[in-house]
Parts: C-alpha cells; structure tokens; sequence
C-alpha cells in the first residue's frame, strides 16, 4: 500500500468520525434526544406507553422529513435574495447551523467520498483484467488420454509467445501440493493477475512468458488434488495419483530451475521438498506461504517494507544465476509391446484457408497423438503398478531408483571416500561405471524379475525396473579423488560399494628445473600389484567394435 493510500484510509476515518459527531451534535439534537430517551426506556416501556411508540414515529418522520424540508426552505429564501453574502447567511439562519458545523458536514462529505473511491478501486482492482497463460498443455488424466490418444496445446489467441518456434528459453517449475499458493507466487514474482483460488484449478502444464526474463514459468495443478467420481472406467484415485507422478517426471525433466511452494510444511510437503532436493540440488528454491498470518507482505508494514522487495528481488536473482543439476535419468520400458507405441506431434497450420480450432481465448496450435503400429490393439491403463518416490501406488512401473550414502573414512594411508549404492537384485553384470575427472558415474540396469504376460497375479505385482545413471563428481576443494585398483568396487548382499582414495600429495616445482628424482606415489605394494590386473578402458575403445585394433 502507497502512502498515498494510507493517508485516503486515514481521511476517511477522521471523516467518519467527523460525520458522527456532526450528526449527534448539531443537525438532529431533537432526534438524538428522543433516540435517547427511547433507548432509556426500554422494550418493555416501548410496548406499554403508545405515546413512546408515537414519539419515535415522530421522531423517524422527522429525521427523514428535515433534509427535504431544508432544502425548500432554503432555497425558496435565497431565491429571493440579491446579495450573495445575505444569501449564505440567511441559508445558514434557515437550517439553524452554525458555520462550524457547516464545515463538518463537508469534511463528512468528502470523506464519504473517498471511502467510495476506495472502495470502488479495490472492488475493479479485484475484478480487473485477468492474464491469461500463454500456452497451455492439456493433459489433465492420463486415462483420458489413453481413452482419446491425443493431447492438445493451447496457445493464447492475443500472445505473443511463439511456441511453434524454436527458441532458447528457461524453465523455471513452479510446483507443490494442491491450493498451497504456488499461483498466487506466480503473480507476485511476475506481476501478473493469474486467476487463483479454490475456485480456479490450473489446466494441466499451463505455461507463462515472461519476454524481459526469457523465462518460461510453469505451472501446475499441484500434488494431492480433489478427484472426482465422474468417470467409472478406472480408479478415479488411481488414475490422479499417476497422473501426477507422471506430470512430476516431466517437469524435472524439462524445468531449469524449481520453485517449491509450501504452506503448513506438513510431513508430506517435508517428503516432498527432500525428493526434490535429491532431484536438483542447488537448482531448488522453497518458498514458505506464511498466509496464516494475514497479510505479512503489506507495503505499509514494517516486514513488508523490509522484506517484500528484497525476497522478491532475491528470489529473481537465484533464478538468474542457479544451475541446472539432474541426478536421475530412467530408460524408456524395455517391454516389447510399449514399444511399439509411438508419440507424434502434429502440428496445426493455416493451409488451404483452414481456420485453426479454438477452445474459449485458446488456439489449438497442435496435437499430440498416442500411435500404435496394430489397428487391433487397445490401450489400457494398468490396475496395479509400484510405489512413487511420494510413497503412492502409481500404475507405470519405470521407478527404479536405489538409495545412495556418500561418506569419508579414514585409513592407515589417508582419507577414502566411499559411495554406498542400495541395490538389490542387481548383479555384477548389471553395473557398468566410468572414471570421471574428479569422480565416477555409475550406471545400473535393473530388469523385470517377473513376466507379467505369462503370469496370472494373486495380487498386484509391484516391481522395480529401469535404468539408473548418477554422477558422483566432487568439488576440487575437497581434493583429488581416484581409483586405483579393481578391489575399489564390491557387490554384498545387494549394497555395492565403490572406494575413491584422496590424493594428500601433488606435483610441485620450479620452472626450467628438471625433476630427478622420481615422483612420490602413495600406492602401497597390494595397490600397485593389483594394478597389473586392472584395466582402464577408454570411451572410444568402449564404443569400438569387436575385432578392431587394440591400442
């Protein structure tokens, strides 16, 4: 708020007061009196004296009866009158006020006014022009999109976002459970009067431009949203918590940046902010919605006029300047039938003066479709599945994703540094890795245990396949970590284990000066036998065929 509309608030409260005061003390004493009396004397005198009764209908006549008598009266007399001056003061004898009193009242009137004015202004400002997402992917169920085999994108009629056009643009996610406030976040941060509230759910991934930025702001509908019962094809349950499990995937995949949005930090916003955290690291923002306190974002406020510029200020800045940071990538489904199925995007143009479907303000700028290579085929959405990364049963069943403990421990020798990978039902074979300069990437590839297509399920198969890829790279400030032998990795009981040994020791000297004496090593005798046996292959020589030239 300015202070422009601090002190209209203020005037108007002073005229409030004023407008009582003139009306208790100088336009109806004869009426207040009478009130006053009335209100002494109680119902139960009100209902046995009718002369009570009559005094306050006379009473209620007169106050109603006095500004039209007035009126009348005043301005028959000054029509009467040449002098302007005689004129004023015969008009303040005829309604019996002083001119102090006359002041009141127009300090009454004014104020009036601006409470009006206030008023009127709040109520457009609150049913003003509304901003419209610029693109909009509408992919609400994916029942229903196994039902139609399309998904539609939306793109605003009057944006100026081009999204048929390839360009570089930033992603930043907004996400978080449902009705928790990431909109209203949006509209704060961007400027914007996005439609918000129990009363508007967003449409699927409902896209925002904002062109001085070159961000693209994502919204969605949030996690744990209302379900409803309409459709009696599949669980209705089932099919919002795949759903979003499935749109959760996509935006971590596509989003640069993540804002998380959290309201009364509940165990499951907890869960929720910590899964996203293993997910993007640095590249995660939370935002605390502290709406149980009222209005703490006031301008006229002291936290408001401390904090409110500078959070939002902040919190443009990390969007500039945080970095992208994917740990988890899964491999498509390994089934032969899935595979088959194919996504194509269609996209609408205006060819042979065909005008472009439109759905409300929205241009239907293309289509995705669900294909499948066998006309007979029919595309069912699975009744059981395995449990999300939110511990929820969620039909697709590409989850695999074990648990990883990175720690340092000390040796006789130095300092290890050992990366812990939970893993069970995972051989040797399954586990391929790759040195990296300051660490290692691992890559594990679980297969299905149980063939579903020959087996007839008691109750439903919950498994966990895919492929898992992490890269354990470690900042040069901690040192310089290295592998040195073969017996560095270990697979027990389906915990695999990889030892980095920390360098204490680097090449130091002066130049022009040549080394003589030969470089210190910190391999003991078992580490330097065993590395007869150790084999460092090569990215090129990993990719070449069999049979060609060994280097």
């Amino acid at each position: 708020m300015s202070r422009r509309q601090l002190w209209s608030k203020r005037m108007a409260l002073v005229g409030v007061w004023t407008c009582l005061l003139w009306m208790t003390g100088y336009v109806w004493p004869w009426a207040w009196e009478d009130l006053r009396s009335l209100w002494t004397a109680g119902v139960k005198e009100w209902l046995r004296n009718p002369g009570i009764i009559s005094s306050a209908k006379e009473s209620l006549t007169s106050i109603l009866a006095w500004p039209i008598d007035v009126w009348y009266a005043a301005v028959s007399e000054c029509n009467q009158l040449q002098d302007e001056a005689v004129a004023v003061t015969a008009f303040f004898a005829q309604v019996n006020i002083t001119p102090m009193s006359a002041v009141l009242a127009f300090l009454a009137c004014l104020a009036c006014g601006v409470v009006a004015r206030c008023f009127f202004r709040r109520r457009s400002r609150g049913q003003g022009e509304v901003t419209a997402y610029d693109a909009v992917l509408a992919f609400d169920s994916l029942a229903q999109f196994l039902a139609t085999g399309e998904i539609k994108l939306l793109q605003f009629a009057a944006s100026k976002f081009e999204a048929m056009q390839e360009q570089r643009v930033r992603i930043v996610a907004v996400v978080g459970l449902f009705d928790k406030g990431k909109t209203w976040l949006t509209n704060k941060l961007f400027g914007k009067n996005l439609p918000s509230g129990k009363l508007f759910t967003t449409r699927g991934l409902s896209f925002l431009w904002v062109p001085e930025r070159r961000m693209l702001v994502l919204d969605s509908p949030g996690v744990q949203g209302t379900v409803s019962y309409k459709s009696r094809d599949v669980d209705a349950i089932l099919d919002a918590r795949t759903t979003e499990s499935m749109m959760f995937d996509m935006i971590c995949k596509i989003s640069h940046h993540v804002i998380l949005v959290v309201n009364d930090n509940t165990w499951l916003e907890q869960e929720y902010a910590a899964m996203l955290l293993r997910v993007f690291g640095e590249g995660l923002i939370v935002v605390h919605n502290m709406r149980m306190w009222g209005v703490p974002y006031g301008e006229n406020t002291k936290a408001g006029r401390l904090f409110n510029k500078k959070n939002c200020e902040y919190l443009m800045q990390q969007l500039e300047l945080v970095p992208k940071f994917f740990l988890v990538e899964t491999a498509p489904e390994l089934d032969k039938g899935v595979q088959e199925l194919k996504v194509e995007y269609d996209e609408y143009t205006a060819v042979q003066g065909k005008e472009p479907e439109v759905e409300g303000d929205y241009v239907v700028r293309g289509v995705m479709k669900l294909v499948s290579p066998r006309q007979d085929a029919q595309i069912t959405m699975k009744k059981q599945g395995v449990i999300s990364r939110l511990g929820e049963i969620i039909a697709h069943d590409v989850s695999f994703e074990p648990c990883a403990n990175v720690f340092d421990q000390r040796v006789e020798d130095g300092t290890e540094r050992l990366i812990q990978i939970e893993c069970p039902g995972v051989s040797e074979e399954d586990i391929d890795w790759e040195e990296l300069s300051n660490g290692v990437k691992v890559t594990i590839k679980k297969e299905k245990r149980i063939d579903e297509a020959v087996v007839q399920p008691v109750q439903p198969i919950m498994q966990n396949h895919g492929t898992w890829v992490r890269n354990f790279v470690f900042d040069h400030s901690d040192g310089r970590f290295e592998l040195r032998g073969a017996e560095d990795f270990s697979l027990d009981q389906g915990v695999l284990t990889i030892k980095l040994h920390k360098s204490s020791q680097s090449r130091r000297g002066k130049v022009g000066r040549h080394v003589t004496q030969p470089l210190p090593t910190l391999l003991t005798s078992t580490a330097q036998s065993s590395l007869a046996g150790f084999e460092v292959v090569s990215a090129a020589e990993k990719e070449a065929p069999e049979g060609g030239e060994e280097l």
